[in-house]
């Protein structure tokens, strides 16, 4: 990889990340190489895409479909079903209010209406 001047490619992360270390300047004290720092400095790059555009993600249409489905059944935020059960007690109690007043209404005699 010449972005990290590494000399020959490798599938060995043991030969790999020293020689990221070296190029980032990451050492201990001793001079030895500080591996989990490369190690980190590596996962940033491929994380803001200077390593190129990949993904982990299974893309094939059954997963994508899946994914879609999932998401359309997937239930409401536990916020936006607080605010559903709030909306639906204040219509219970408007609805119960409004049975309250309907019942005083019927039980005064000779009452026919609001008056004005």
């Amino acid at each position: 990889m010449q972005l990290y001047n590494v000399k020959e490619p490798t599938d060995d992360i043991r030969v790999f990340l020293p020689q990221v270390a070296k190029y980032i300047g990451a050492l201990k004290k001793g001079g030895e190489y500080n591996l989990a720092a490369a190690a980190q400095f590596l996962l940033k790059q491929y994380r803001i895409g200077k390593l190129g555009r990949f993904t982990l993600d299974d893309i094939s249409a059954e997963a994508l479909e899946s994914y879609l489905t999932k998401e359309a059944e997937d239930p409401i935020s536990r916020r936006k079903q607080k605010k559903a059960d709030k909306m639906e007690e204040r219509r219970t109690k408007r609805v119960q209010l409004r049975q309250e007043e309907e019942e005083e209404n019927q039980k005064r005699p000779g009452d026919s209406g609001p008056k004005l």
